[in-house]
């Protein structure tokens, strides 16, 4: 899944989400300056990102995801298969079911202000007429299909194991929007414990070249006695 960031006049840096509203703030707030899309994973690498003027928008993780795979579904012809399967090989830009434990780790380094999306036309001073929807309608896309009728295609039975994942995720907006630092999830503590491993296993090999060395001094002294 992917994020931009909007900067402005004013010094705010707003991150953005797919599916929460990045084409109308591209066309409708005159931002400065954009930072293409960002993939959630590759984040927690990129200096500068954030700061204390920074904010974020967020909306319902459930909609989110309905919304994410309606636009992968409707704009990328995928088949319903190959929709679910992609879903859970995490491929897309516009839904993940990692997404927020990942936005945690940088927010946890920088934290930021979260704002909900139904607050997006009030932080920039807008009226509702401002938000044209026509603007970006997939409707004339042939193959078009409304999001229950997407939600019923998926089936029920994996539509509930999709919300299951999606739930877990959410949990981790949930901690930022109660500013509850410095937790750990479990793929940062197996990230934490393949670099340990990683750590030792070079120093096994520093120890047993170290070993060698000295076995061949010996080897070598003994022979010159």
């Amino acid at each position: 899944m992917v994020v931009k960031r909007f900067t402005y006049e004013d010094g705010m840096n707003l991150l953005v989400p797919a599916k929460c509203g990045t084409r109308w703030i591209d066309g409708s707030t005159n931002p400065k300056s954009i930072i293409d899309p960002i993939y959630h994973t590759e984040i927690i690498g990129m200096k500068n990102l954030v700061d204390s003027k920074t904010k974020m928008i967020f909306r319902n993780p459930h909609d989110a995801l309905i919304s994410g795979l309606h636009t992968e579904y409707v704009w990328y012809g995928y088949t319903i298969k190959e929709l679910i399967d992609n879903f859970w090989e995490n491929k897309f830009t516009h839904c993940s079911f990692d997404f927020w434990e990942h936005i945690y780790e940088l927010w946890d380094m920088q934290p930021f202000e979260l704002i909900p999306q139904s607050e997006l036309l009030e932080l920039f001073d807008k009226k509702k007429s401002d938000l044209r929807k026509s603007d970006w309608d997939s409707h004339k896309i042939k193959g078009y299909i409304t999001k229950e009728e997407l939600k019923e295609r998926i089936g029920i039975e994996e539509l509930k194991k999709m919300y299951d994942v999606i739930d877990v995720d959410a949990l981790w907006l949930e901690r930022m929007i109660k500013n509850e630092r410095g937790l750990v999830s479990h793929r940062r503590f197996n990230k934490v414990i393949l670099d340990s491993k990683s750590k030792i296993l070079d120093n096994k090999k520093q120890i047993l070249e170290a070993i060698r060395i000295l076995n061949n001094v010996i080897l070598t002294k003994n022979s010159l006695i």
